[in-house]
């Protein structure tokens, strides 16, 4: 289930000039103690939003497909967040099955997500 896997190496995400982000992070209270659950968090929003709650201080449940990009995404992410509490989970939202069991290993892992972010647009 799930699309085709892409053939092509990962790259990082390329800097984007923003209008509203960094304003946004410097306004955001501080995340410590919190869990933000983030699906789609490879690249462009997801990832920003994963940085975001990261620098903040929110524990960082990464929910992707597993692949390499998902890798190297889980590894940018500790490079650009020093000390970032980082917790990645396969989950495949195009299967119930693999839906299922990241939800299990949260349950068995956190006592509460704080927040749950769903970025995902079209199929990557």
């Amino acid at each position: 289930m799930g699309g085709s896997a892409s053939k092509t190496k990962y790259t990082a995400p390329a800097p984007v000039a923003n209008k509203w982000y960094d304003d946004f992070v410097v306004k955001l209270p501080d995340q410590s103690g919190k869990v933000f659950a983030i699906t789609g968090c490879t690249s462009g929003t997801g990832y920003a939003a994963a940085v975001a709650a990261a620098k903040k201080g929110a524990h960082v449940i990464m929910l992707n497909r597993k692949s390499e990009r998902a890798t190297a995404a889980q590894a940018k992410l500790a490079e650009d967040v020093p000390g970032a509490k980082i917790t990645a989970i396969d989950c495949d939202l195009q299967s119930f099955e693999s839906v299922k069991l990241a939800a299990g290993t949260n349950g068995q892992c956190f006592v509460q997500i704080h927040t749950h972010m769903r970025y995902h647009l079209g199929q990557n």
